[in-house]
């Protein structure tokens, strides 16, 4: 960077080498030339004049600093000032922007269910109606379309379950978590009887929460949990320990087939998978939408986990 660009930056250091060098030249070239002057006028003796003139220089350089200091305060309190009117600015942009695609992406997939609806309940229709009537292929052709339009309208279902957790979250109320976790493993109940899955938990705390929202969040990791497991009978226990005077520690482990730790962040991204829909379906946006109810809740959410051993998801709330 040039000097005369560095020197026109709106800084501290660069006011200060601007102010600061007119001072340190013109003042002591002033009060060498008033010395010169009072020399030959004969206002003082030569010894005299040197320390009257070295004092002058002294408290003058002093009163210049000051001045200099103040000066660049009130000039770094006006950047201040500029530099936080201008952060408020981009964090209001910032949430209007998140408002509006939260919104859209609301309505957009709020708006999308009945019409997929619709062509998934007619596909479904012509498949049933024609299906003696078609050769092999079109009944291909049909079953691509009606396996289609189901995963669009899951993903649909999912998209506007991730838009409201934060468009339609209720108040945060005391909540007794065993209960809420029962809820879970109760609305599972087909998954775990076929899959003859093992879930327990151990006491679990009452915390001040949105209930609706931590059932979907402990229904999802369980689910989860016992979807991405091979062995018989897939094993799940859920707990929770106090881990500070503020914060509780909860985990929800398993004896799946693990994750691999490159991917430990991905998961959390919403419509990244680690698997193709053929191995295990499902469409990448439920662990978005368990992070992004513990953020809501003022936590952090993170896995533990190998390739064979197993998954601990772990999320902290405060309470």
């Amino acid at each position: 960077m040039k000097l005369k660009e560095w020197l026109a930056k709106n800084t501290i250091s660069a006011a200060m080498f601007r102010y600061l060098l007119p001072l340190v030249i013109i003042i002591p070239l002033a009060v060498g030339l008033l010395q010169l002057f009072s020399e030959k006028e004969q206002w003082f003796s030569r010894d005299t004049s040197i320390v009257v003139f070295a004092i002058v220089r002294v408290v003058v350089l002093v009163m210049a600093t000051l001045f200099l200091a103040f000066f660049l305060e009130k000039k770094e309190e006006a950047i201040l000032r500029k530099r936080e009117e201008q952060l408020k600015q981009l964090v209001a942009r910032l949430e209007r922007s998140n408002e509006e695609l939260e919104r859209f992406a609301y309505i957009a997939s709020h708006d999308l269910q009945e019409p997929f609806r619709m062509i998934s309940s007619f596909t479904q229709l012509l498949a049933r109606k024609y299906h003696d009537k078609l050769d092999q292929e079109a009944n291909e052709y049909i079953a691509f379309a009606v396996d289609g339009a189901k995963r669009m309208q899951l993903l649909i279902t999912d998209l506007l379950a991730y838009s409201r957790v934060a468009t339609k979250g209720k108040r945060f109320e005391r909540t007794h978590l065993k209960s809420v976790v029962d809820q879970a493993i109760q609305n599972l109940g087909v998954l775990i009887q076929e899959k003859g899955a093992q879930i327990t938990t151990t006491d679990l705390p009452d915390v001040t929460v949105d209930q609706r929202e931590f059932l979907q969040l402990f229904q999802n990791l369980i689910a989860n949990a016992i979807k991405f497991n091979n062995q018989i009978p897939p094993v799940v226990n859920v707990s929770a320990v106090r881990r500070s005077n503020q914060e509780w520690l909860f985990t929800v482990e398993d004896n799946g087939i693990g994750i691999a730790p490159e991917f430990h962040d991905q998961i959390f991204l919403i419509f990244q998978r680690l698997h193709s829909k053929e191995d295990y379906d499902g469409t990448g946006v439920g662990l978005a939408i368990c992070k992004k109810i513990v953020e809501r809740h003022g936590g952090k959410i993170w896995v533990e986990s190998e390739v064979g051993k197993g998954a601990k998801f772990c999320f902290t709330i405060p309470g």
